[in-house]
Formats: C-alpha cells, sequence, structure tokens
C-alpha cells in the first residue's frame, strides 16, 4: 500500500497521511488537520473527471481509481498553497498501518 506525507507549509510538521491501495481502490486519510481532511475529500470528488479540448468541443476522460496517480492529483490539488507532499512510500510488510500512523503524527 502506497502512502503519501503531507506537511505544512509554515512550521513543516507532518498534518497528514494519505494511504491507498491501488488493487482495490482503497484510500483513507488520517490528518490532525479538519482543514486538511475537508480539502483532500473536496479535491477527490472533483478529479473524478479530467476535462481536455478537442478542437471545437469539450470532453472529459474518467480516471481509474484504482491506478496511483489519482491519489496523487487529488492531494496535489487539496494542498494548494498550505500543505505539500513531503514523501510518498509504500508500507513495509513488518510495520502495520497504526504503526505508521504512530511514526508521523505521534498519537
Amino acid at each position: 500500500m502506497r502512502y503519501y506525507i503531507i506537511n505544512s507549509r509554515i512550521d513543516e510538521t507532518v498534518v497528514a497521511l494519505l494511504f491507498h491501495d491501488p488493487s482495490n481502490s482503497y484510500y483513507f486519510i488520517k490528518s490532525k488537520s479538519e482543514v486538511f481532511r475537508r480539502a483532500f475529500e473536496a479535491s477527490a470528488k472533483h478529479t473524478d473527471l479530467v476535462f481536455k479540448r478537442e478542437k471545437a468541443s469539450l470532453s472529459y476522460n474518467l480516471l481509474d481509481v484504482s491506478k496511483p496517480f489519482w491519489s496523487k492529483q487529488a492531494l496535489s490539488k487539496a494542498c494548494g498553497s498550505h500543505w505539500y507532499i513531503s514523501d510518498t512510500s509504500e508500507t513495509d510488510f513488518n510495520v502495520t498501518v497504526d504503526d505508521t500512523i504512530a511514526k508521523y503524527l505521534m498519537l
């Protein structure tokens, strides 16, 4: 499972982790910031469609949420100017998701 670490641009602290399993389109977010979580959820809703201009008409492509770029694209939109993706990694078989959350978010 891939996970993204999101930091605050102001004080460089970790504000959220997004876990995404491309094999089943499952994702979840653990965040210290309710504002960031809401920004991500709003962004994720609007990442279903990608619009592109073809000649005189406007068409769209559906994104396959099983692709890893889906969550990164939604994250990039949610981050805006307040947050940034500081790292992307894969979970280790010997480390649980709860261990990863405790490591970065100190919960």
